[in-house]
């Protein structure tokens, strides 16, 4: 895929993503960061897919998880068809290390029944595990059932040496001819899961929905609402976690275009529970300043982690409308100590100059279970012609749950390339609070120009 065709008004772009209705190209930055702050410290970034330099098709939306014993697993979306061994070139395919990152699996596909949009943010694959063993990967496809998405689930027992067929999460998949999207899925280590998503309800709405299970993704229970925080669209790009406690607390965004107390724009809810999902708290606007901000500032794209007992920080994307031709992005977070009775002012943890179009999204948050929080996204920067522009990965992390954050840092390594994307990053972390950041490259490490396909990169800290 040529650099130009990653530019922000590209149609079909693969690193292009929906939001609200309006697509959002890759979204990067470079910039010297400080030396003179506590930091992470990543490696030279390298190649995760180990058929990177002779694959032809585009590697996206990769997520990881890790058992905190050595055992990581990446997966993601692929139009590879890994050598003609799989009949579709839609595909959610994973790669594991068992020596914590130093060496990987050859790209397998979970299964290659199932139609998966790989180009799509919709059909973007989650990964969990319960350090035990067991392991659950949830995905969006079609073919199934009609032409309507669902949401699908594979499980492994063997720390992801093999994986069982797909089940369907959404119990109305049978039926039901709705659009079921961006699944993400957590457990609470002791044989509990449960999956979140986008579906629509009778009226057309969009709605989060969850689901439950209680043998490791075998069965899940019949698709239930957490609730609405009040507006007209019930909940779109929805997260989950749980803390040590079993406070499990679900997030998502909410338009609320005929509210005039959260000035007609989209904010950020969230509805928690302490019994499973049997009866939930909420929901209620989880952003502080969302009476007070412009009604044409949304926000999207939220993700959340946990930490020790009752600490949760959750992290999004704010689409500042009307500021030049295409608008403007800032990274946002804030944090609870309380299991998500309150929340604290949102945080900006980008510098993205917004009156210059310099372009931020796609966040992800991840914790090592004590009190450190690390959070990624992707940052472009637009700059004078000929000079082409920016595309890079940047890190932030806090350890007074999201009330400062460090700087940020550049976490990808090709600064001194003339072109090249790395964005939709995702960052896992184990209890020594070891991350690795992985995301979609299209530069080639062993040389110094960018090429067609995109594929993932990834850089430790250890």
């Amino acid at each position: 895929m040529p650099i130009d065709t990653m530019a922000h008004r590209a149609p079909r772009a693969p690193m292009n993503f929906l939001l609200g209705g309006c697509a959002t190209a890759l979204l990067m930055f470079a910039f010297a960061v400080p030396a003179a702050f506590a930091q992470k410290i990543f490696a030279p970034q390298a190649e995760l897919n180990t058929n990177a330099q002779t694959d032809s098709g585009d590697d996206i939306f990769v997520q990881m998880a890790t058992d905190f014993e050595g055992t990581w697993i990446a997966i993601w979306n692929s139009t590879d068809p890994l050598d003609g061994t799989l009949e579709s070139e839609d595909n959610v395919l994973f790669a594991r290390s068992v020596d914590n990152g130093d060496t990987w699996s050859p790209p397998a596909a979970l299964s290659d029944n199932t139609e998966v949009d790989a180009q799509s943010q919709l059909n973007s694959p989650h990964i969990a595990t319960d350090g035990r063993g067991a392991w659950i990967v949830v995905w969006s496809a079609r073919g199934r059932f009609g032409t309507d998405l669902d949401i699908l689930a594979a499980q492994s027992t063997d720390n992801g040496e093999t994986w069982t067929e797909p089940v369907f999460v959404n119990s109305n998949a049978r039926i039901d001819f709705d659009t079921d999207s961006n699944p993400r899925i957590a457990t609470d280590r002791l044989g509990r899961w449960m999956t979140v998503w986008s579906g629509q309800n009778d009226d057309n709405d969009d709605v989060t929905y969850y689901a439950r299970s209680k043998d490791n993704g075998a069965h899940w229970t019949k698709r239930r609402s957490p609730g609405s925080g009040g507006g007209d669209e019930l909940g779109i790009f929805a997260d989950v976690a749980v803390d040590e406690r079993k406070n499990w607390i679900v997030v998502w965004s909410e338009e609320f275009a005929n509210e005039s107390q959260f000035g007609g724009d989209f904010e950020i809810v969230a509805a928690r529970t302490s019994n499973f999902g049997t009866t939930w708290s909420g929901p209620q606007v989880l952003n502080s300043d969302a009476t007070t901000d412009v009604s044409t500032d949304h926000d999207f794209t939220v993700r959340i982690a946990s930490a020790g007992k009752a600490k949760f920080v959750a992290v999004w994307m704010r689409r500042i409308v009307g500021i030049g031709i295409e608008g403007g992005e800032v990274i946002l977070a804030c944090g609870s100590t309380d299991a998500g009775a309150s929340w604290s002012s949102p945080v900006k943890l980008d510098i993205a100059d917004i009156n210059v179009q310099n372009l931020v999204g796609f966040p992800q948050v991840a914790s090592d279970g004590r009190k450190t929080f690390s959070v990624v996204w992707h940052h472009h920067r637009r700059l004078p012609s000929p000079t082409p522009d920016r595309f890079d990965v940047f890190i932030s992390t806090s350890s007074d749950t999201g009330l400062t954050w460090t700087s940020p840092l550049q976490v990808n390594r090709d600064a001194d390339r003339e072109s090249g994307a790395n964005g939709l990053p995702d960052i896992t972390t184990d209890r020594g609070n070891r991350s690795i950041v992985t995301w979609s490259s299209n530069v080639v490490l062993r040389s110094r120009d960018a090429v067609s396909d995109l594929d993932i990169h990834y850089a430790p800290d250890f």
